[in-house]
């Protein structure tokens, strides 16, 4: 038999023969040697073979639970562990993730533009090295592009039943001036999509509109009137 430390350490909840069959690793997930629940591993070999050297108990930072097993690109995970205030970086796929929020048991970081989807490594270095946190997440969403705004402002001028119309687009809270046969007028637009319009002398005229917006022209056409 090979008996734990202490009772409820878990200890076998971990095992690893080597492959000639002379040693064995058992982990002990709640062993409270280095301090409460920080678990260790001990190893053991066969009578008839030296003791392998004792190993160094680890004193790095260790990351032990996350906020969020599926995080996408630009979203925030904290992690939870022991001595993580010695850290100082943190990479996903050789991208820099930004840490905020760090402490002695937790920090926070952003998953970087980059990512691509599928399980990470979260690699952390500290002052004791660099230690790698296998498979600690999975990135479920890949950032999206930029949307492209494509702009709908516009203005035109036309006529209808003896009345020349000049409407603006887009331009809501602006100023709109428009001259039509070289008499000016003026109003502010109070809507996304409004018109304007004056009634003509007579059918079959052609009338020069000049369409200002802010002072700046917009427009300069000569429109018939029907």
């Amino acid at each position: 038999d090979i008996n734990g430390e202490a009772t409820n350490d878990s200890s076998g909840n971990s095992v690893s023969l080597s492959s000639d069959g002379t040693r064995v690793a058992i982990g002990a997930i709640y062993n409270d040697g280095n301090g409460s629940n920080s678990g260790h591993v001990r190893l053991y070999s066969i009578a008839t073979q030296a003791a392998p050297a004792p190993v160094a108990v680890y004193t790095g930072p260790l990351p032990t639970s996350y906020s969020d097993r599926t995080p996408a690109v630009g979203d925030e995970v904290t992690i939870s562990g022991l001595r993580l205030s010695t850290i100082t970086s943190c990479t996903i796929d050789g991208v820099s993730a930004v840490i905020s929020n760090q402490s002695a048991d937790s920090f926070t970081i952003t998953i970087p533009d980059g990512t691509t989807t599928g399980l990470k490594n979260l690699v952390i270095s500290s002052s004791y090295g660099i230690l790698t946190a296998q498979g600690a997440f999975t990135v479920t969403e890949a950032a999206k592009p930029a949307e492209i705004v494509v702009p709908t402002a516009k203005t035109n001028a036309g006529s209808f039943n003896g009345y020349i119309a000049v409407y603006a687009k887009g331009h809501k809270g602006k100023t709109l001036s428009w001259k039509i046969a070289g008499k000016w007028f003026k109003t502010k637009i109070t809507s996304d999509y409004q018109v304007f319009q004056r009634k003509t002398a007579a059918i079959g005229l052609n009338v020069k509109v000049d369409l200002y917006v802010n002072g700046t022209r917009e427009l300069s056409k000569t429109v018939l009137t029907r």
